[in-house]
């Protein structure tokens, strides 16, 4: 999914045709391992070797979401379902909004540039609200809080860490949720590709805006 020069990478996957109910089975089995915590499988590098097609057998309700989804879906819509999935601490694939899941995956990624513009903006508003420099800002735990809260979106944190590698960074405040937080979006990061120079100057974009709206 070359969207833009910062774009979620499915090279990883066999997405030439549409998969069955096997196929979208292993991958989603790949992707929560991918996923877990303090895995270390890494999805980008193999999907799962062991899985045998007899675990979603016909007697097995996950056979029938599957099929569901292998009906309705793309192959690639599929696995941004699942990832998805992750992202919002699904355990399961039962009793989920598969719809809901696709369109805000499918939305925020329509235009990574335009969704990282949109939440640098709302990061520099954040910051002149409460007087905080916004270097300080890009470089704390602030920003993955800032994400929990649904302020802005996982991409936008992948971004900046791009350039300052705040999800690497030790957390001060005793908070397991956010050292659980960072290790997802580390792994989520994964399969995307990012380029430095557009993110920086999508950054100087969004600043720019920002003092536009403060002079209007």
């Amino acid at each position: 999914m070359t969207l833009s020069s910062n774009s979620l990478n499915l090279k990883y996957f066999d997405i030439s045709s549409r998969i069955n109910i096997y196929g979208a089975y292993v991958i989603f089995m790949s992707v929560k391992a991918h996923f877990k915590l303090n895995s270390k499988f890494d999805v980008t590098l193999s999907l799962l070797k062991t899985i045998k097609e007899d675990k979603v057998a016909t007697k097995n309700k996950i056979y029938f979401v599957l099929k569901n989804l292998t009906e309705k879906y793309s192959t690639t819509d599929i696995i941004l379902i699942f990832v998805e999935n992750e992202l919002t601490d699904n355990d399961t694939l039962l009793n989920i909004d598969y719809k809901e899941l696709s369109r805000s995956i499918k939305d925020r990624l329509s235009s990574v540039d335009r969704t990282i513009l949109k939440d640098f903006e709302n990061i520099i508003r954040y910051c002149k609200s409460k007087n905080l420099k916004l270097k300080d800002a890009l470089n704390s735990e602030l920003i993955v809080k800032m994400y929990l809260k649904e302020y802005i979106t996982p991409e936008v944190v992948l971004a900046i860490d791009n350039i300052t590698g705040v999800l690497s960074q030790e957390i001060t405040e005793d908070n397991p949720l956010l050292n659980i937080t960072c290790d997802k979006l580390l792994k989520y990061k994964k399969l995307f590709s990012f380029n430095s120079k557009t993110i920086k100057d999508l950054l100087a974009k969004a600043n720019k805006n920002v003092c536009l709206e403060d002079i209007l």
